[in-house]
């Protein structure tokens, strides 16, 4: 699947998705309805702010998520791990332990 296909389809979607025509989107998002079209049959390739406009006409959310550092966060969880690990599990009460008052 091409570039163009993958941006068209994903139009179709957006738009089937918020309900809407060709001819609505396109006058929410004021670009003439056959650029639209053109857009949905890969005929045309819209930049990123054409997708984020159309997005935005059809009712979605649209912003920036900032990427995330994966081996970073892995290797903070595998440090957290590490702690919990080294604690001293031999100091602590035995959770399921009668307190001492209830023993006989």
């Amino acid at each position: 699947m091409s570039d163009l296909d993958v941006a068209g389809q994903l139009i179709v979607e957006l738009r089937q998705h918020a309900h809407l025509t060709q001819t609505a989107l396109a006058q929410r998002a004021g670009v003439p309805r056959s650029v639209l079209s053109a857009y949905e049959r890969g005929h045309r390739q819209p930049s990123v702010a054409m997708l984020a406009r159309l997005a935005r006409a059809a009712g979605l959310k649209v912003g920036v998520v900032p990427p995330v550092d994966v081996a970073r966060n892995a290797a903070r969880f595998v440090d957290a791990l590490t702690l919990v690990d080294a604690a001293s599990w031999s100091s602590r009460p035995d959770p399921l332990a009668l307190p001492l008052a209830w023993r006989a």
